[in-house]
Protein backbone atom coordinates (compact mmCIF):
# COMPACT_ATOMS: atom_id res chain seq x y z
CA UNK A 1 0.00 0.00 0.00
CA UNK A 2 3.00 2.41 0.67
CA UNK A 3 4.65 1.87 -2.45
CA UNK A 4 1.28 2.34 -4.30
CA UNK A 5 1.01 5.93 -2.47
CA UNK A 6 4.63 6.87 -3.57
CA UNK A 7 3.71 5.93 -6.85
CA UNK A 8 0.16 8.17 -7.06
CA UNK A 9 2.22 10.83 -5.59
CA UNK A 10 4.96 10.61 -7.79
CA UNK A 11 3.02 10.72 -10.87
CA UNK A 12 0.70 13.84 -9.58
CA UNK A 13 3.96 15.87 -9.02
CA UNK A 14 5.39 15.02 -11.97
CA UNK A 15 1.96 16.19 -14.08
CA UNK A 16 1.95 19.63 -11.80
CA UNK A 17 5.47 20.31 -12.57
CA UNK A 18 4.48 20.07 -15.89
CA UNK A 19 1.73 22.27 -15.71
CA UNK A 20 4.38 24.86 -13.96
CA UNK A 21 6.84 25.33 -16.48
CA UNK A 22 6.60 27.22 -19.36
CA UNK A 23 6.79 31.12 -19.96
CA UNK A 24 9.21 33.50 -19.55
CA UNK A 25 9.56 36.32 -16.38
CA UNK A 26 11.38 39.40 -16.72
CA UNK A 27 11.82 41.84 -14.11
CA UNK A 28 13.18 44.99 -14.34
CA UNK A 29 13.94 47.20 -11.34
CA UNK A 30 15.63 50.12 -9.14
CA UNK A 31 18.91 48.85 -7.57
CA UNK A 32 20.42 51.95 -5.74
CA UNK A 33 22.43 53.76 -8.63
CA UNK A 34 21.51 51.17 -11.52
CA UNK A 35 18.58 49.66 -13.34
CA UNK A 36 18.75 45.53 -13.16
CA UNK A 37 16.64 43.30 -15.27
CA UNK A 38 16.43 39.53 -14.35
CA UNK A 39 14.84 37.09 -16.41
CA UNK A 40 14.19 33.08 -16.30
CA UNK A 41 12.09 30.63 -18.10
CA UNK A 42 11.51 28.24 -21.09
CA UNK A 43 10.02 28.88 -25.01
CA UNK A 44 8.03 26.70 -26.39
CA UNK A 45 9.50 26.92 -30.19
CA UNK A 46 6.17 24.96 -31.60
CA UNK A 47 4.02 27.96 -31.32
CA UNK A 48 6.10 30.21 -33.30
CA UNK A 49 7.74 30.47 -36.98
CA UNK A 50 11.49 31.12 -37.50
CA UNK A 51 12.89 34.61 -38.62
CA UNK A 52 16.20 34.05 -38.86
CA UNK A 53 19.03 34.80 -36.77
CA UNK A 54 22.09 37.18 -36.11
CA UNK A 55 23.43 38.31 -32.92
CA UNK A 56 23.62 41.07 -29.90
CA UNK A 57 24.14 43.02 -26.87
CA UNK A 58 22.02 43.05 -23.72
CA UNK A 59 19.92 46.35 -24.33
CA UNK A 60 16.30 47.62 -23.74
CA UNK A 61 14.01 49.70 -26.48
CA UNK A 62 10.96 50.87 -24.88
CA UNK A 63 9.45 52.96 -27.43
CA UNK A 64 9.66 49.91 -29.54
CA UNK A 65 8.72 47.15 -26.94
CA UNK A 66 12.03 45.55 -27.31
CA UNK A 67 14.46 43.78 -24.87
CA UNK A 68 17.24 41.36 -24.35
CA UNK A 69 18.80 40.08 -21.51
CA UNK A 70 22.15 38.81 -20.93
CA UNK A 71 25.96 39.46 -21.06
CA UNK A 72 27.14 42.72 -22.61
CA UNK A 73 29.14 41.46 -24.97
CA UNK A 74 28.11 40.08 -28.39
CA UNK A 75 26.46 37.27 -28.79
CA UNK A 76 24.54 34.84 -31.54
CA UNK A 77 21.02 34.59 -31.49
CA UNK A 78 17.81 33.76 -33.12
CA UNK A 79 14.69 35.12 -34.08
CA UNK A 80 11.16 33.21 -33.89
CA UNK A 81 8.06 35.20 -35.08
CA UNK A 82 4.63 35.12 -33.86
CA UNK A 83 4.42 37.11 -30.68
CA UNK A 84 1.18 39.09 -30.07
CA UNK A 85 0.90 41.91 -26.93
CA UNK A 86 1.58 45.20 -26.02
CA UNK A 87 3.91 47.40 -28.70
CA UNK A 88 5.85 49.62 -26.20
CA UNK A 89 6.45 50.01 -21.95
CA UNK A 90 7.75 53.52 -22.37
CA UNK A 91 8.76 56.53 -24.63
CA UNK A 92 12.50 55.57 -24.11
CA UNK A 93 15.32 54.43 -27.17
CA UNK A 94 17.81 52.05 -27.60
CA UNK A 95 19.97 51.95 -24.00
CA UNK A 96 22.66 48.78 -23.89
CA UNK A 97 23.22 47.03 -20.73
CA UNK A 98 26.42 48.19 -18.84
CA UNK A 99 26.77 44.45 -17.56
CA UNK A 100 25.35 41.17 -17.52
CA UNK A 101 25.18 37.25 -17.21
CA UNK A 102 23.81 34.27 -18.27
CA UNK A 103 21.57 33.38 -21.53
CA UNK A 104 20.65 35.77 -24.05
CA UNK A 105 17.13 36.16 -24.88
CA UNK A 106 14.13 38.30 -24.82
CA UNK A 107 11.45 39.99 -27.04
CA UNK A 108 11.47 42.12 -30.06
CA UNK A 109 7.93 43.33 -29.83
CA UNK A 110 8.86 45.91 -32.88
CA UNK A 111 9.70 42.77 -35.09
CA UNK A 112 6.41 39.81 -33.16
CA UNK A 113 9.72 38.28 -32.12
CA UNK A 114 11.09 36.16 -29.26
CA UNK A 115 14.70 36.01 -28.90
CA UNK A 116 16.64 33.33 -27.72
CA UNK A 117 20.35 32.10 -27.97
CA UNK A 118 21.24 30.52 -31.30
CA UNK A 119 20.79 26.59 -31.05
CA UNK A 120 18.24 27.11 -28.56
CA UNK A 121 16.10 23.28 -27.91
CA UNK A 122 12.55 24.39 -27.70
CA UNK A 123 11.44 24.38 -23.49
CA UNK A 124 15.24 24.40 -22.30
CA UNK A 125 15.96 26.73 -19.41
CA UNK A 126 17.13 30.08 -19.86
CA UNK A 127 18.50 32.42 -17.09
CA UNK A 128 19.54 35.91 -17.68
CA UNK A 129 20.89 39.10 -16.21
CA UNK A 130 21.58 42.85 -17.19
CA UNK A 131 22.94 45.83 -15.38
CA UNK A 132 22.34 49.33 -16.76
CA UNK A 133 24.74 51.91 -14.27
CA UNK A 134 24.07 54.66 -13.19
CA UNK A 135 20.63 54.56 -14.56
CA UNK A 136 16.86 55.03 -13.57
CA UNK A 137 13.63 53.78 -14.67
CA UNK A 138 12.74 57.51 -16.10
CA UNK A 139 15.95 57.90 -17.69
CA UNK A 140 15.75 54.42 -19.69
CA UNK A 141 12.09 55.80 -20.39
CA UNK A 142 10.47 52.76 -18.84
CA UNK A 143 6.71 52.95 -17.25
CA UNK A 144 6.50 51.14 -14.33
CA UNK A 145 3.75 48.16 -14.73
CA UNK A 146 3.50 44.58 -15.61
CA UNK A 147 3.82 44.05 -19.63
CA UNK A 148 2.37 40.34 -21.04
CA UNK A 149 3.31 39.00 -24.82
CA UNK A 150 1.68 35.51 -26.14
CA UNK A 151 2.27 33.02 -28.76
CA UNK A 152 1.24 30.01 -29.70
CA UNK A 153 -2.22 27.86 -29.68
CA UNK A 154 -3.51 25.23 -27.78
CA UNK A 155 -0.67 22.77 -26.03
CA UNK A 156 1.78 25.45 -28.09
CA UNK A 157 0.63 28.34 -25.88
CA UNK A 158 3.03 30.33 -24.42
CA UNK A 159 3.47 33.73 -22.70
CA UNK A 160 6.59 36.30 -21.74
CA UNK A 161 5.79 38.86 -18.95
CA UNK A 162 7.64 42.06 -18.28
CA UNK A 163 7.60 43.53 -14.70
CA UNK A 164 8.88 46.56 -14.34
CA UNK A 165 9.23 48.41 -11.05
CA UNK A 166 9.03 45.81 -8.58
CA UNK A 167 11.89 43.38 -7.66
CA UNK A 168 9.77 41.72 -4.84
CA UNK A 169 7.09 39.49 -7.61
CA UNK A 170 7.72 35.54 -7.04
CA UNK A 171 8.02 33.91 -10.31
CA UNK A 172 4.66 32.15 -11.05
CA UNK A 173 6.21 28.70 -11.44
CA UNK A 174 7.87 28.57 -8.08
CA UNK A 175 4.33 29.52 -6.62
CA UNK A 176 2.56 26.76 -8.31
CA UNK A 177 4.96 23.84 -7.82
CA UNK A 178 5.16 24.83 -4.18
CA UNK A 179 1.27 24.84 -3.95
CA UNK A 180 1.04 21.37 -6.30
CA UNK A 181 3.56 20.21 -3.82
CA UNK A 182 0.42 20.74 -1.17
CA UNK A 183 -2.17 19.57 -2.67
CA UNK A 184 -0.39 16.48 -3.73
CA UNK A 185 0.42 15.73 -0.01
CA UNK A 186 -2.88 16.70 1.26
CA UNK A 187 -4.49 14.27 -1.66
CA UNK A 188 -2.59 11.30 -1.06
CA UNK A 189 -3.34 11.48 2.42
CA UNK A 190 -6.98 12.24 1.64
CA UNK A 191 -7.05 9.42 -0.80
CA UNK A 192 -5.74 6.76 0.93
CA UNK A 193 -6.55 7.39 4.51
CA UNK A 194 -4.58 7.47 7.43
CA UNK A 195 -3.51 4.14 9.57
CA UNK A 196 -5.16 3.97 12.65
CA UNK A 197 -3.70 2.92 16.10
CA UNK A 198 -4.94 0.01 17.79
Amino acid sequence: MNIFRLIVSIVLFNASVSMCEASLIFNVYQNGANVVATGSGTVNLNGLTPDGSGGGNGAIFASLGSFVNGPDTWMPINYYMGVAGPLNFGSGGAFYSSSGTGDRFGINRGANDVIVPQGYVSGSALSGTGIWNNSTLNSLGLIAGTYTWTWGNGSNADFATLTIGNNSIPEPDTSLLLLSGFAVSFGSTRLFGRKKSV
